[in-house]
């Protein structure tokens, strides 16, 4: 790594310390519980080594049970825990206990489909918080039990070991995993209770935010094996929770999630221009949600509106080329907001008002660049059903539209080589929003953006 990235990705650093301290949630933690987090970070004080997924996917398998890390907000959280039960290859059907469900008995996935399925502490049902993890386990006709009860954590630890050695004894063939808040997953919490019931727990920690600190350039490896068998998947950064948080990313889309989203994109915005030492950009992020998006379509180019569908939105973040507006599905996640942040940028640079094919992979491949800076971890952007001939949702099944796949494909990859490039500076990007190409080797394969 050059002294000038370093130097770059050390400002990154610090914009991210900034921002942090900005959308930090005050948490007052009572004295007794003070030992209980203690307890939880000691974990980490012994570092850990790389693995592969195929060891952390055996070590959720072999789990007696697997107890998994959960964070809020419950959707994000969910779809991590989806994630890895749609991996899991072993033969048992699955079941999950939730911490956030009442107790209760073992009850079918599906029947959490119903209105009289009972809801999680919070007010929401299982199906609204839950939704991917429900569809993984419907289709492998698996099962959900709840577990809390309103005692001290401590309480809730054996109380939890005790619902599972019960379920453990009615249903042994059943691969239980359990779904619980970080501070129980220390090892002297609720895989110790599991251990004196008979238990031989494997525990896996989602994205811990000590271990974020050795995440960067020099870190290759995103799944992380511990000690006790304890396990670490690192893909969602500290930041990013506290992100989601400030935004209430669990409620619905309104003009006060508007207003949190776009003043977290404003914050990063600014930061990024003081970092890249460009001016200030003059027009404020504006971010507008799923209820906006026929009039969002109205303003878009011919040649974009000619690849989506007006009355079917698609999934995923469309800016506004020329303009700091992009269009969202949802609450946007960290990624999403230092996308938009990067296309505010544009709307003052040669680069963001371009509107051949290469350009626009170009401006992708900016916006992208800090989403992959600050996640080195990122998950690789691909759009696979396009490619075997299924339009993703949204999308027109035109050649307009295949058009703007590959070239939001190819930009986000060429983001993503941006990031790992050894020359990657502030002068470089610089050029690059001035449509200088001469610091990195650029190509359009032919046969993937068509001349228009």
């Amino acid at each position: 790594m050059t002294p000038e990235k370093q130097s770059l990705l050390q400002g990154l650093a610090e914009l991210e310390s900034t921002l942090s301290s900005s959308w930090q949630n005050a948490q007052q933690l009572s004295p007794e519980m003070l030992p209980y987090r203690e307890d939880w970070l000691s974990q980490f004080r012994t570092p850990p080594r790389g693995a592969t997924q195929g060891e952390f996917q055996a070590a959720l398998a072999r789990g007696c049970p697997a107890i998994v890390g959960d964070f809020h907000p419950l959707r994000r959280s969910g779809h991590s825990l989806a994630t890895l039960l749609r991996n899991y290859a072993g033969p048992k059907p699955l079941g999950v206990v939730l911490e956030l469900l009442p107790l209760g008995p073992a009850i079918g996935a599906r029947d959490f489909l119903s209105a009289s399925a009972p809801p999680l502490i919070t007010g929401q049902s299982v199906a609204d918080a839950y939704p991917e993890l429900l569809d993984v386990l419907i289709k492998s006709q698996g099962f959900i039990v709840g577990t809390w009860a309103k005692e001290h954590p401590w309480q809730r630890d054996s109380q939890a070991a005790s619902s599972w050695a019960e379920l453990h004894r009615l249903h042994p063939n059943v691969h239980w995993v359990l779904f619980f808040g970080d501070w129980h997953l220390a090892d002297n919490h609720l895989p110790e209770k599991i251990r004196q019931l008979g238990g031989k727990p494997t525990v896996l920690h989602q994205s811990p935010e000590p271990l974020w600190e050795g995440a960067g350039e020099s870190w290759f490896h995103p799944f992380l094996k511990m000690e006790q068998d304890h396990w670490a998947w690192l893909h969602t950064p500290p930041l990013a929770r506290k992100a989601a948080m400030a935004q209430e990313e669990d409620g619905p889309w309104d003009i006060h999630s508007q207003e949190s989203a776009e003043y977290l994109a404003e914050e990063i915005a600014f930061g990024l221009a003081e970092l890249l030492e460009i001016p200030s950009p003059t027009s404020l992020p504006v971010l507008v949600g799923p209820e906006s998006w026929q009039g969002f379509y109205r303003n878009l180019p011919l040649d974009h509106r000619s690849a989506l569908q007006k009355d079917q939105p698609p999934n995923c973040m469309i800016a506004l080329p020329g303009q700091a507006e992009c269009w969202l599905p949802d609450a946007p996640s960290l990624a999403l907001l230092f996308e938009a942040a990067g296309h505010c940028l544009l709307a003052d640079w040669p680069l963001g008002s371009r509107i051949d094919p290469k350009g626009r992979a170009q401006a992708r491949a900016f916006r992208r660049l800090w989403a992959r800076l600050t996640n080195p971890f990122l998950t690789e952007l691909t759009y696979p059903d396009w490619q075997s001939g299924v339009t993703p949702v949204g999308f027109q099944a035109t050649p307009f539209g295949k058009r703007w796949l590959a070239v939001d494909e190819l930009g986000a990859s060429f983001g993503d080589r941006l990031a790992r490039h050894a020359d990657l500076n502030k002068e470089n990007i610089q050029g690059f929003l001035n449509n200088q190409e001469q610091y990195f080797k650029w190509s359009i394969p032919k046969a993937t953006i068509p001349a228009a």
